[in-house]
């Protein structure tokens, strides 16, 4: 049996710091949590390990786009009011200790879901949500105190060139992110083909899980959540943890499994399943190097 969170509209923040209370809210032996939110306004959320000199932060400013960091890995993201997100929190004990059965404990149900809605959706390795060759859900995990969390969404309709917008590359590797965002990422209308509502996803969303849970119990959030909550508001907008840049920035911009974008300097790079499918070589001698081992690494990793 699992509670269920839906918080409906909420702030960008709130969509955020909720689900984070929720995990580091949990005790061994608490029941699992889904938590449903759509966020009311446009932001980025930038992943735990990552850079934010990955972003064009003059850019985010100017469309007015605040900017959090996650707990969960992963590059920028654009987040807004076309997407539903939702998260499945779990006492890490009560979960497979075998990483791959995991994330499909977690995250069948959603395939499931999207399933019932029309879609041919199955979970790929790397963990992303497919219909075809599309990407239909963008999908992270992260360890938080007692719990483990696995997020996605359900989009309903997506700004490519403001997300390629918000990257720190050339104006020509954001035509090109914008292309092929615009090709290998999917609506939950497109997938399907017909439309779909939000309220008809967010219960196939509660439907499917339920079963796979043995059933939800619609829910409130607790005291410390509520408690938690705040406090995550305040660490979630203070710039020491937002500019807490943990790793080199990376070369490969991810679009899907099988789907990056390199962009060194001037010049770019897209991979698409094992090979170069197009390319803007500048001639720079001090980038070359660099190019070519992020080329070769994209395609020894099937990008």
């Amino acid at each position: 049996m699992l509670r269920l969170l839906d918080f409906g509209t909420v702030s960008g923040l709130r969509s955020q710091t909720w689900w984070h209370a929720v995990a580091e809210t949990m005790q061994p032996g608490d029941a699992p949590v889904l938590a449903i939110m759509t966020p009311a306004e446009a932001y980025v959320s930038i992943g735990f390990h990552r850079r934010t000199e990955e972003l064009d932060l003059a850019e985010c400013a100017a469309r007015g786009f605040g900017l959090f960091r996650r707990r969960a890995g992963g590059g920028p993201v654009l987040c807004d009011d076309g997407q539903i997100f939702f998260q499945l929190i779990a006492p890490t004990g009560s979960l497979p200790a075998a990483l791959d059965r995991a994330w499909q404990r977690a995250l069948g149900p959603a395939v499931e879901a999207f399933r019932s809605l029309g879609v041919e959706a199955e979970l790929a390795p790397g963990n992303d949500m497919m219909a075809g060759d599309r990407k239909i859900s963008g999908t992270g995990a992260a360890q938080i105190g007692d719990a483990s969390a696995f997020v996605g969404n359900v989009i309903f309709s997506f700004d490519h060139d403001a997300m390629a917008g918000i990257l720190a590359i050339p104006a020509a590797a954001k035509a090109e992110a914008a292309r092929l965002m615009r090709r290998y990422l999917g609506c939950v209308d497109e997938v399907a083909g017909r439309p779909v509502s939000r309220e008809e996803s967010v219960a196939a969303l509660v439907d499917n899980y339920a079963e796979a849970f043995g059933g939800a119990i619609p829910s409130s959030p607790s005291p410390a959540e509520q408690d938690a909550v705040r406090l995550l508001d305040t660490r979630f907008t203070d710039p020491s943890w937002v500019f807490a840049d943990r790793a080199p920035a990376p070369a490969r911009i991810k679009i899907r499994g099988g789907v990056s974008l390199i962009s060194v300097g001037g010049s770019w790079v897209s991979v698409v399943d094992g090979r170069i499918d197009r390319a803007s070589i500048r001639d720079a001698d001090d980038e070359s190097d660099e190019l070519a081992g992020a080329i070769v690494a994209a395609l020894s990793k099937g990008a």
